[in-house]
């Protein structure tokens, strides 16, 4: 079975990997470089080493907790939407499943409304998974009427059901690349 997962990345592209790497032998003194065998830890300040999740009660936070501590961060709770003032918060993790007027309902309940607004659109690193980014929308066709947080213009629409297609869909299923693109390599095939 051929993996999915790509090495190559644009330069560009944001990475939620921390690592130490050991350097091979070399030549002592090369400019530039640390002497052979030293480790380089890619830590910068005080505070990178950190993911704040915001956890609204739906969802598998375990997970999520239990792969950001395997990638090297310490994971730290939002616990009152003060918090994402702060600025110590530098990464922002937003995960959930449930429904779009839940999810808005329980952080308009907790509060985090306006604060996580203010904090998106200013610019500060988040990632919304599953409904965590569905609320960055203004709305949704599963609960009409139901205000998003609007930083992203436009509503969620339902997925089309097919014959043989149901929705949701949870499950495996073979993946055919038709064309080349960046986030899947070609050699992935439909293994």
């Amino acid at each position: 079975m051929r993996s999915l997962v790509s090495t190559g990345k644009p330069a560009h592209a944001p990475v939620l990997r921390r690592e130490s790497t050991r350097l091979r032998k070399g030549k002592a003194g090369d400019r530039g470089s640390p002497r052979a065998g030293t480790t380089v830890s890619t830590s910068a300040t005080a505070g990178d080493d950190e993911v704040w999740l915001l956890d609204y009660g739906a969802g598998n936070v375990r997970s999520i907790r239990n792969a950001i501590k395997h990638l090297g961060y310490k994971v730290r709770d939002v616990t009152r939407p003060e918090d994402l003032g702060r600025a110590d918060v530098k990464k922002l993790l937003f995960p959930g499943v449930g429904a779009f007027g839940s999810a808005m309902r329980e952080l308009d309940n907790g509060g985090y409304v306006k604060a996580l607004r203010e904090y998106i659109e200013n610019d500060r690193p988040f990632l919304g998974i599953c409904i965590g980014m569905q609320v960055l929308f203004e709305g949704s066709e599963e609960d009409i009427g139901v205000e998003g947080l609007g930083v992203i213009a436009g509503n969620i629409d339902l997925f089309e059901a097919y014959p043989g297609f149901p929705v949701p869909h949870i499950g495996w299923n073979t993946t055919n690349i038709l064309k080349p693109n960046l986030l899947i390599p070609s050699s992935a095939g439909g293994d």
